[in-house]
């Protein structure tokens, strides 16, 4: 097997990983919490049309291999990262009309 044949494997298998991810979070947050659904492959490539996969981007297949594990560990690393509830109450925080806080005054 070739270097880019497992370059392409292992996009594949990470392609795999986020859309099972991806499609189960979208079935459990439309039918509630402990929803266990069977997905199909048509459901799942219906699903697939909400989103976009970051490990489609071709640009993976073509990169040097230092560059390709890095912009990999970095996708994984940010998909680790997603946190919507933390996300959603820090844009309330953002978004909302506070009172400034004004600097103390010294005199």
């Amino acid at each position: 097997m070739t270097e880019r044949e497992k370059r392409l494997r292992k996009i594949r298998w990470l392609r795999k990983l986020y859309r099972d991810a991806k499609n189960a979070d979208l079935v459990q947050e439309q039918n509630g919490e402990g929803t266990n659904i069977d997905i199909n492959n048509k459901m799942a490539k219906e699903l697939e049309k909400l989103y976009d996969n970051p490990f489609d981007d071709q640009n993976l297949v073509e990169m040097q291999d230092g560059e390709f594990d890095q912009e990999v560990d970095g996708l994984i690393e940010w998909c680790e990262d997603l946190d919507y509830e933390q996300y959603t109450k820090n844009w309330h925080e953002i978004a909302t009309s506070n009172k400034p806080e004004l600097p103390a005054t010294t005199i």
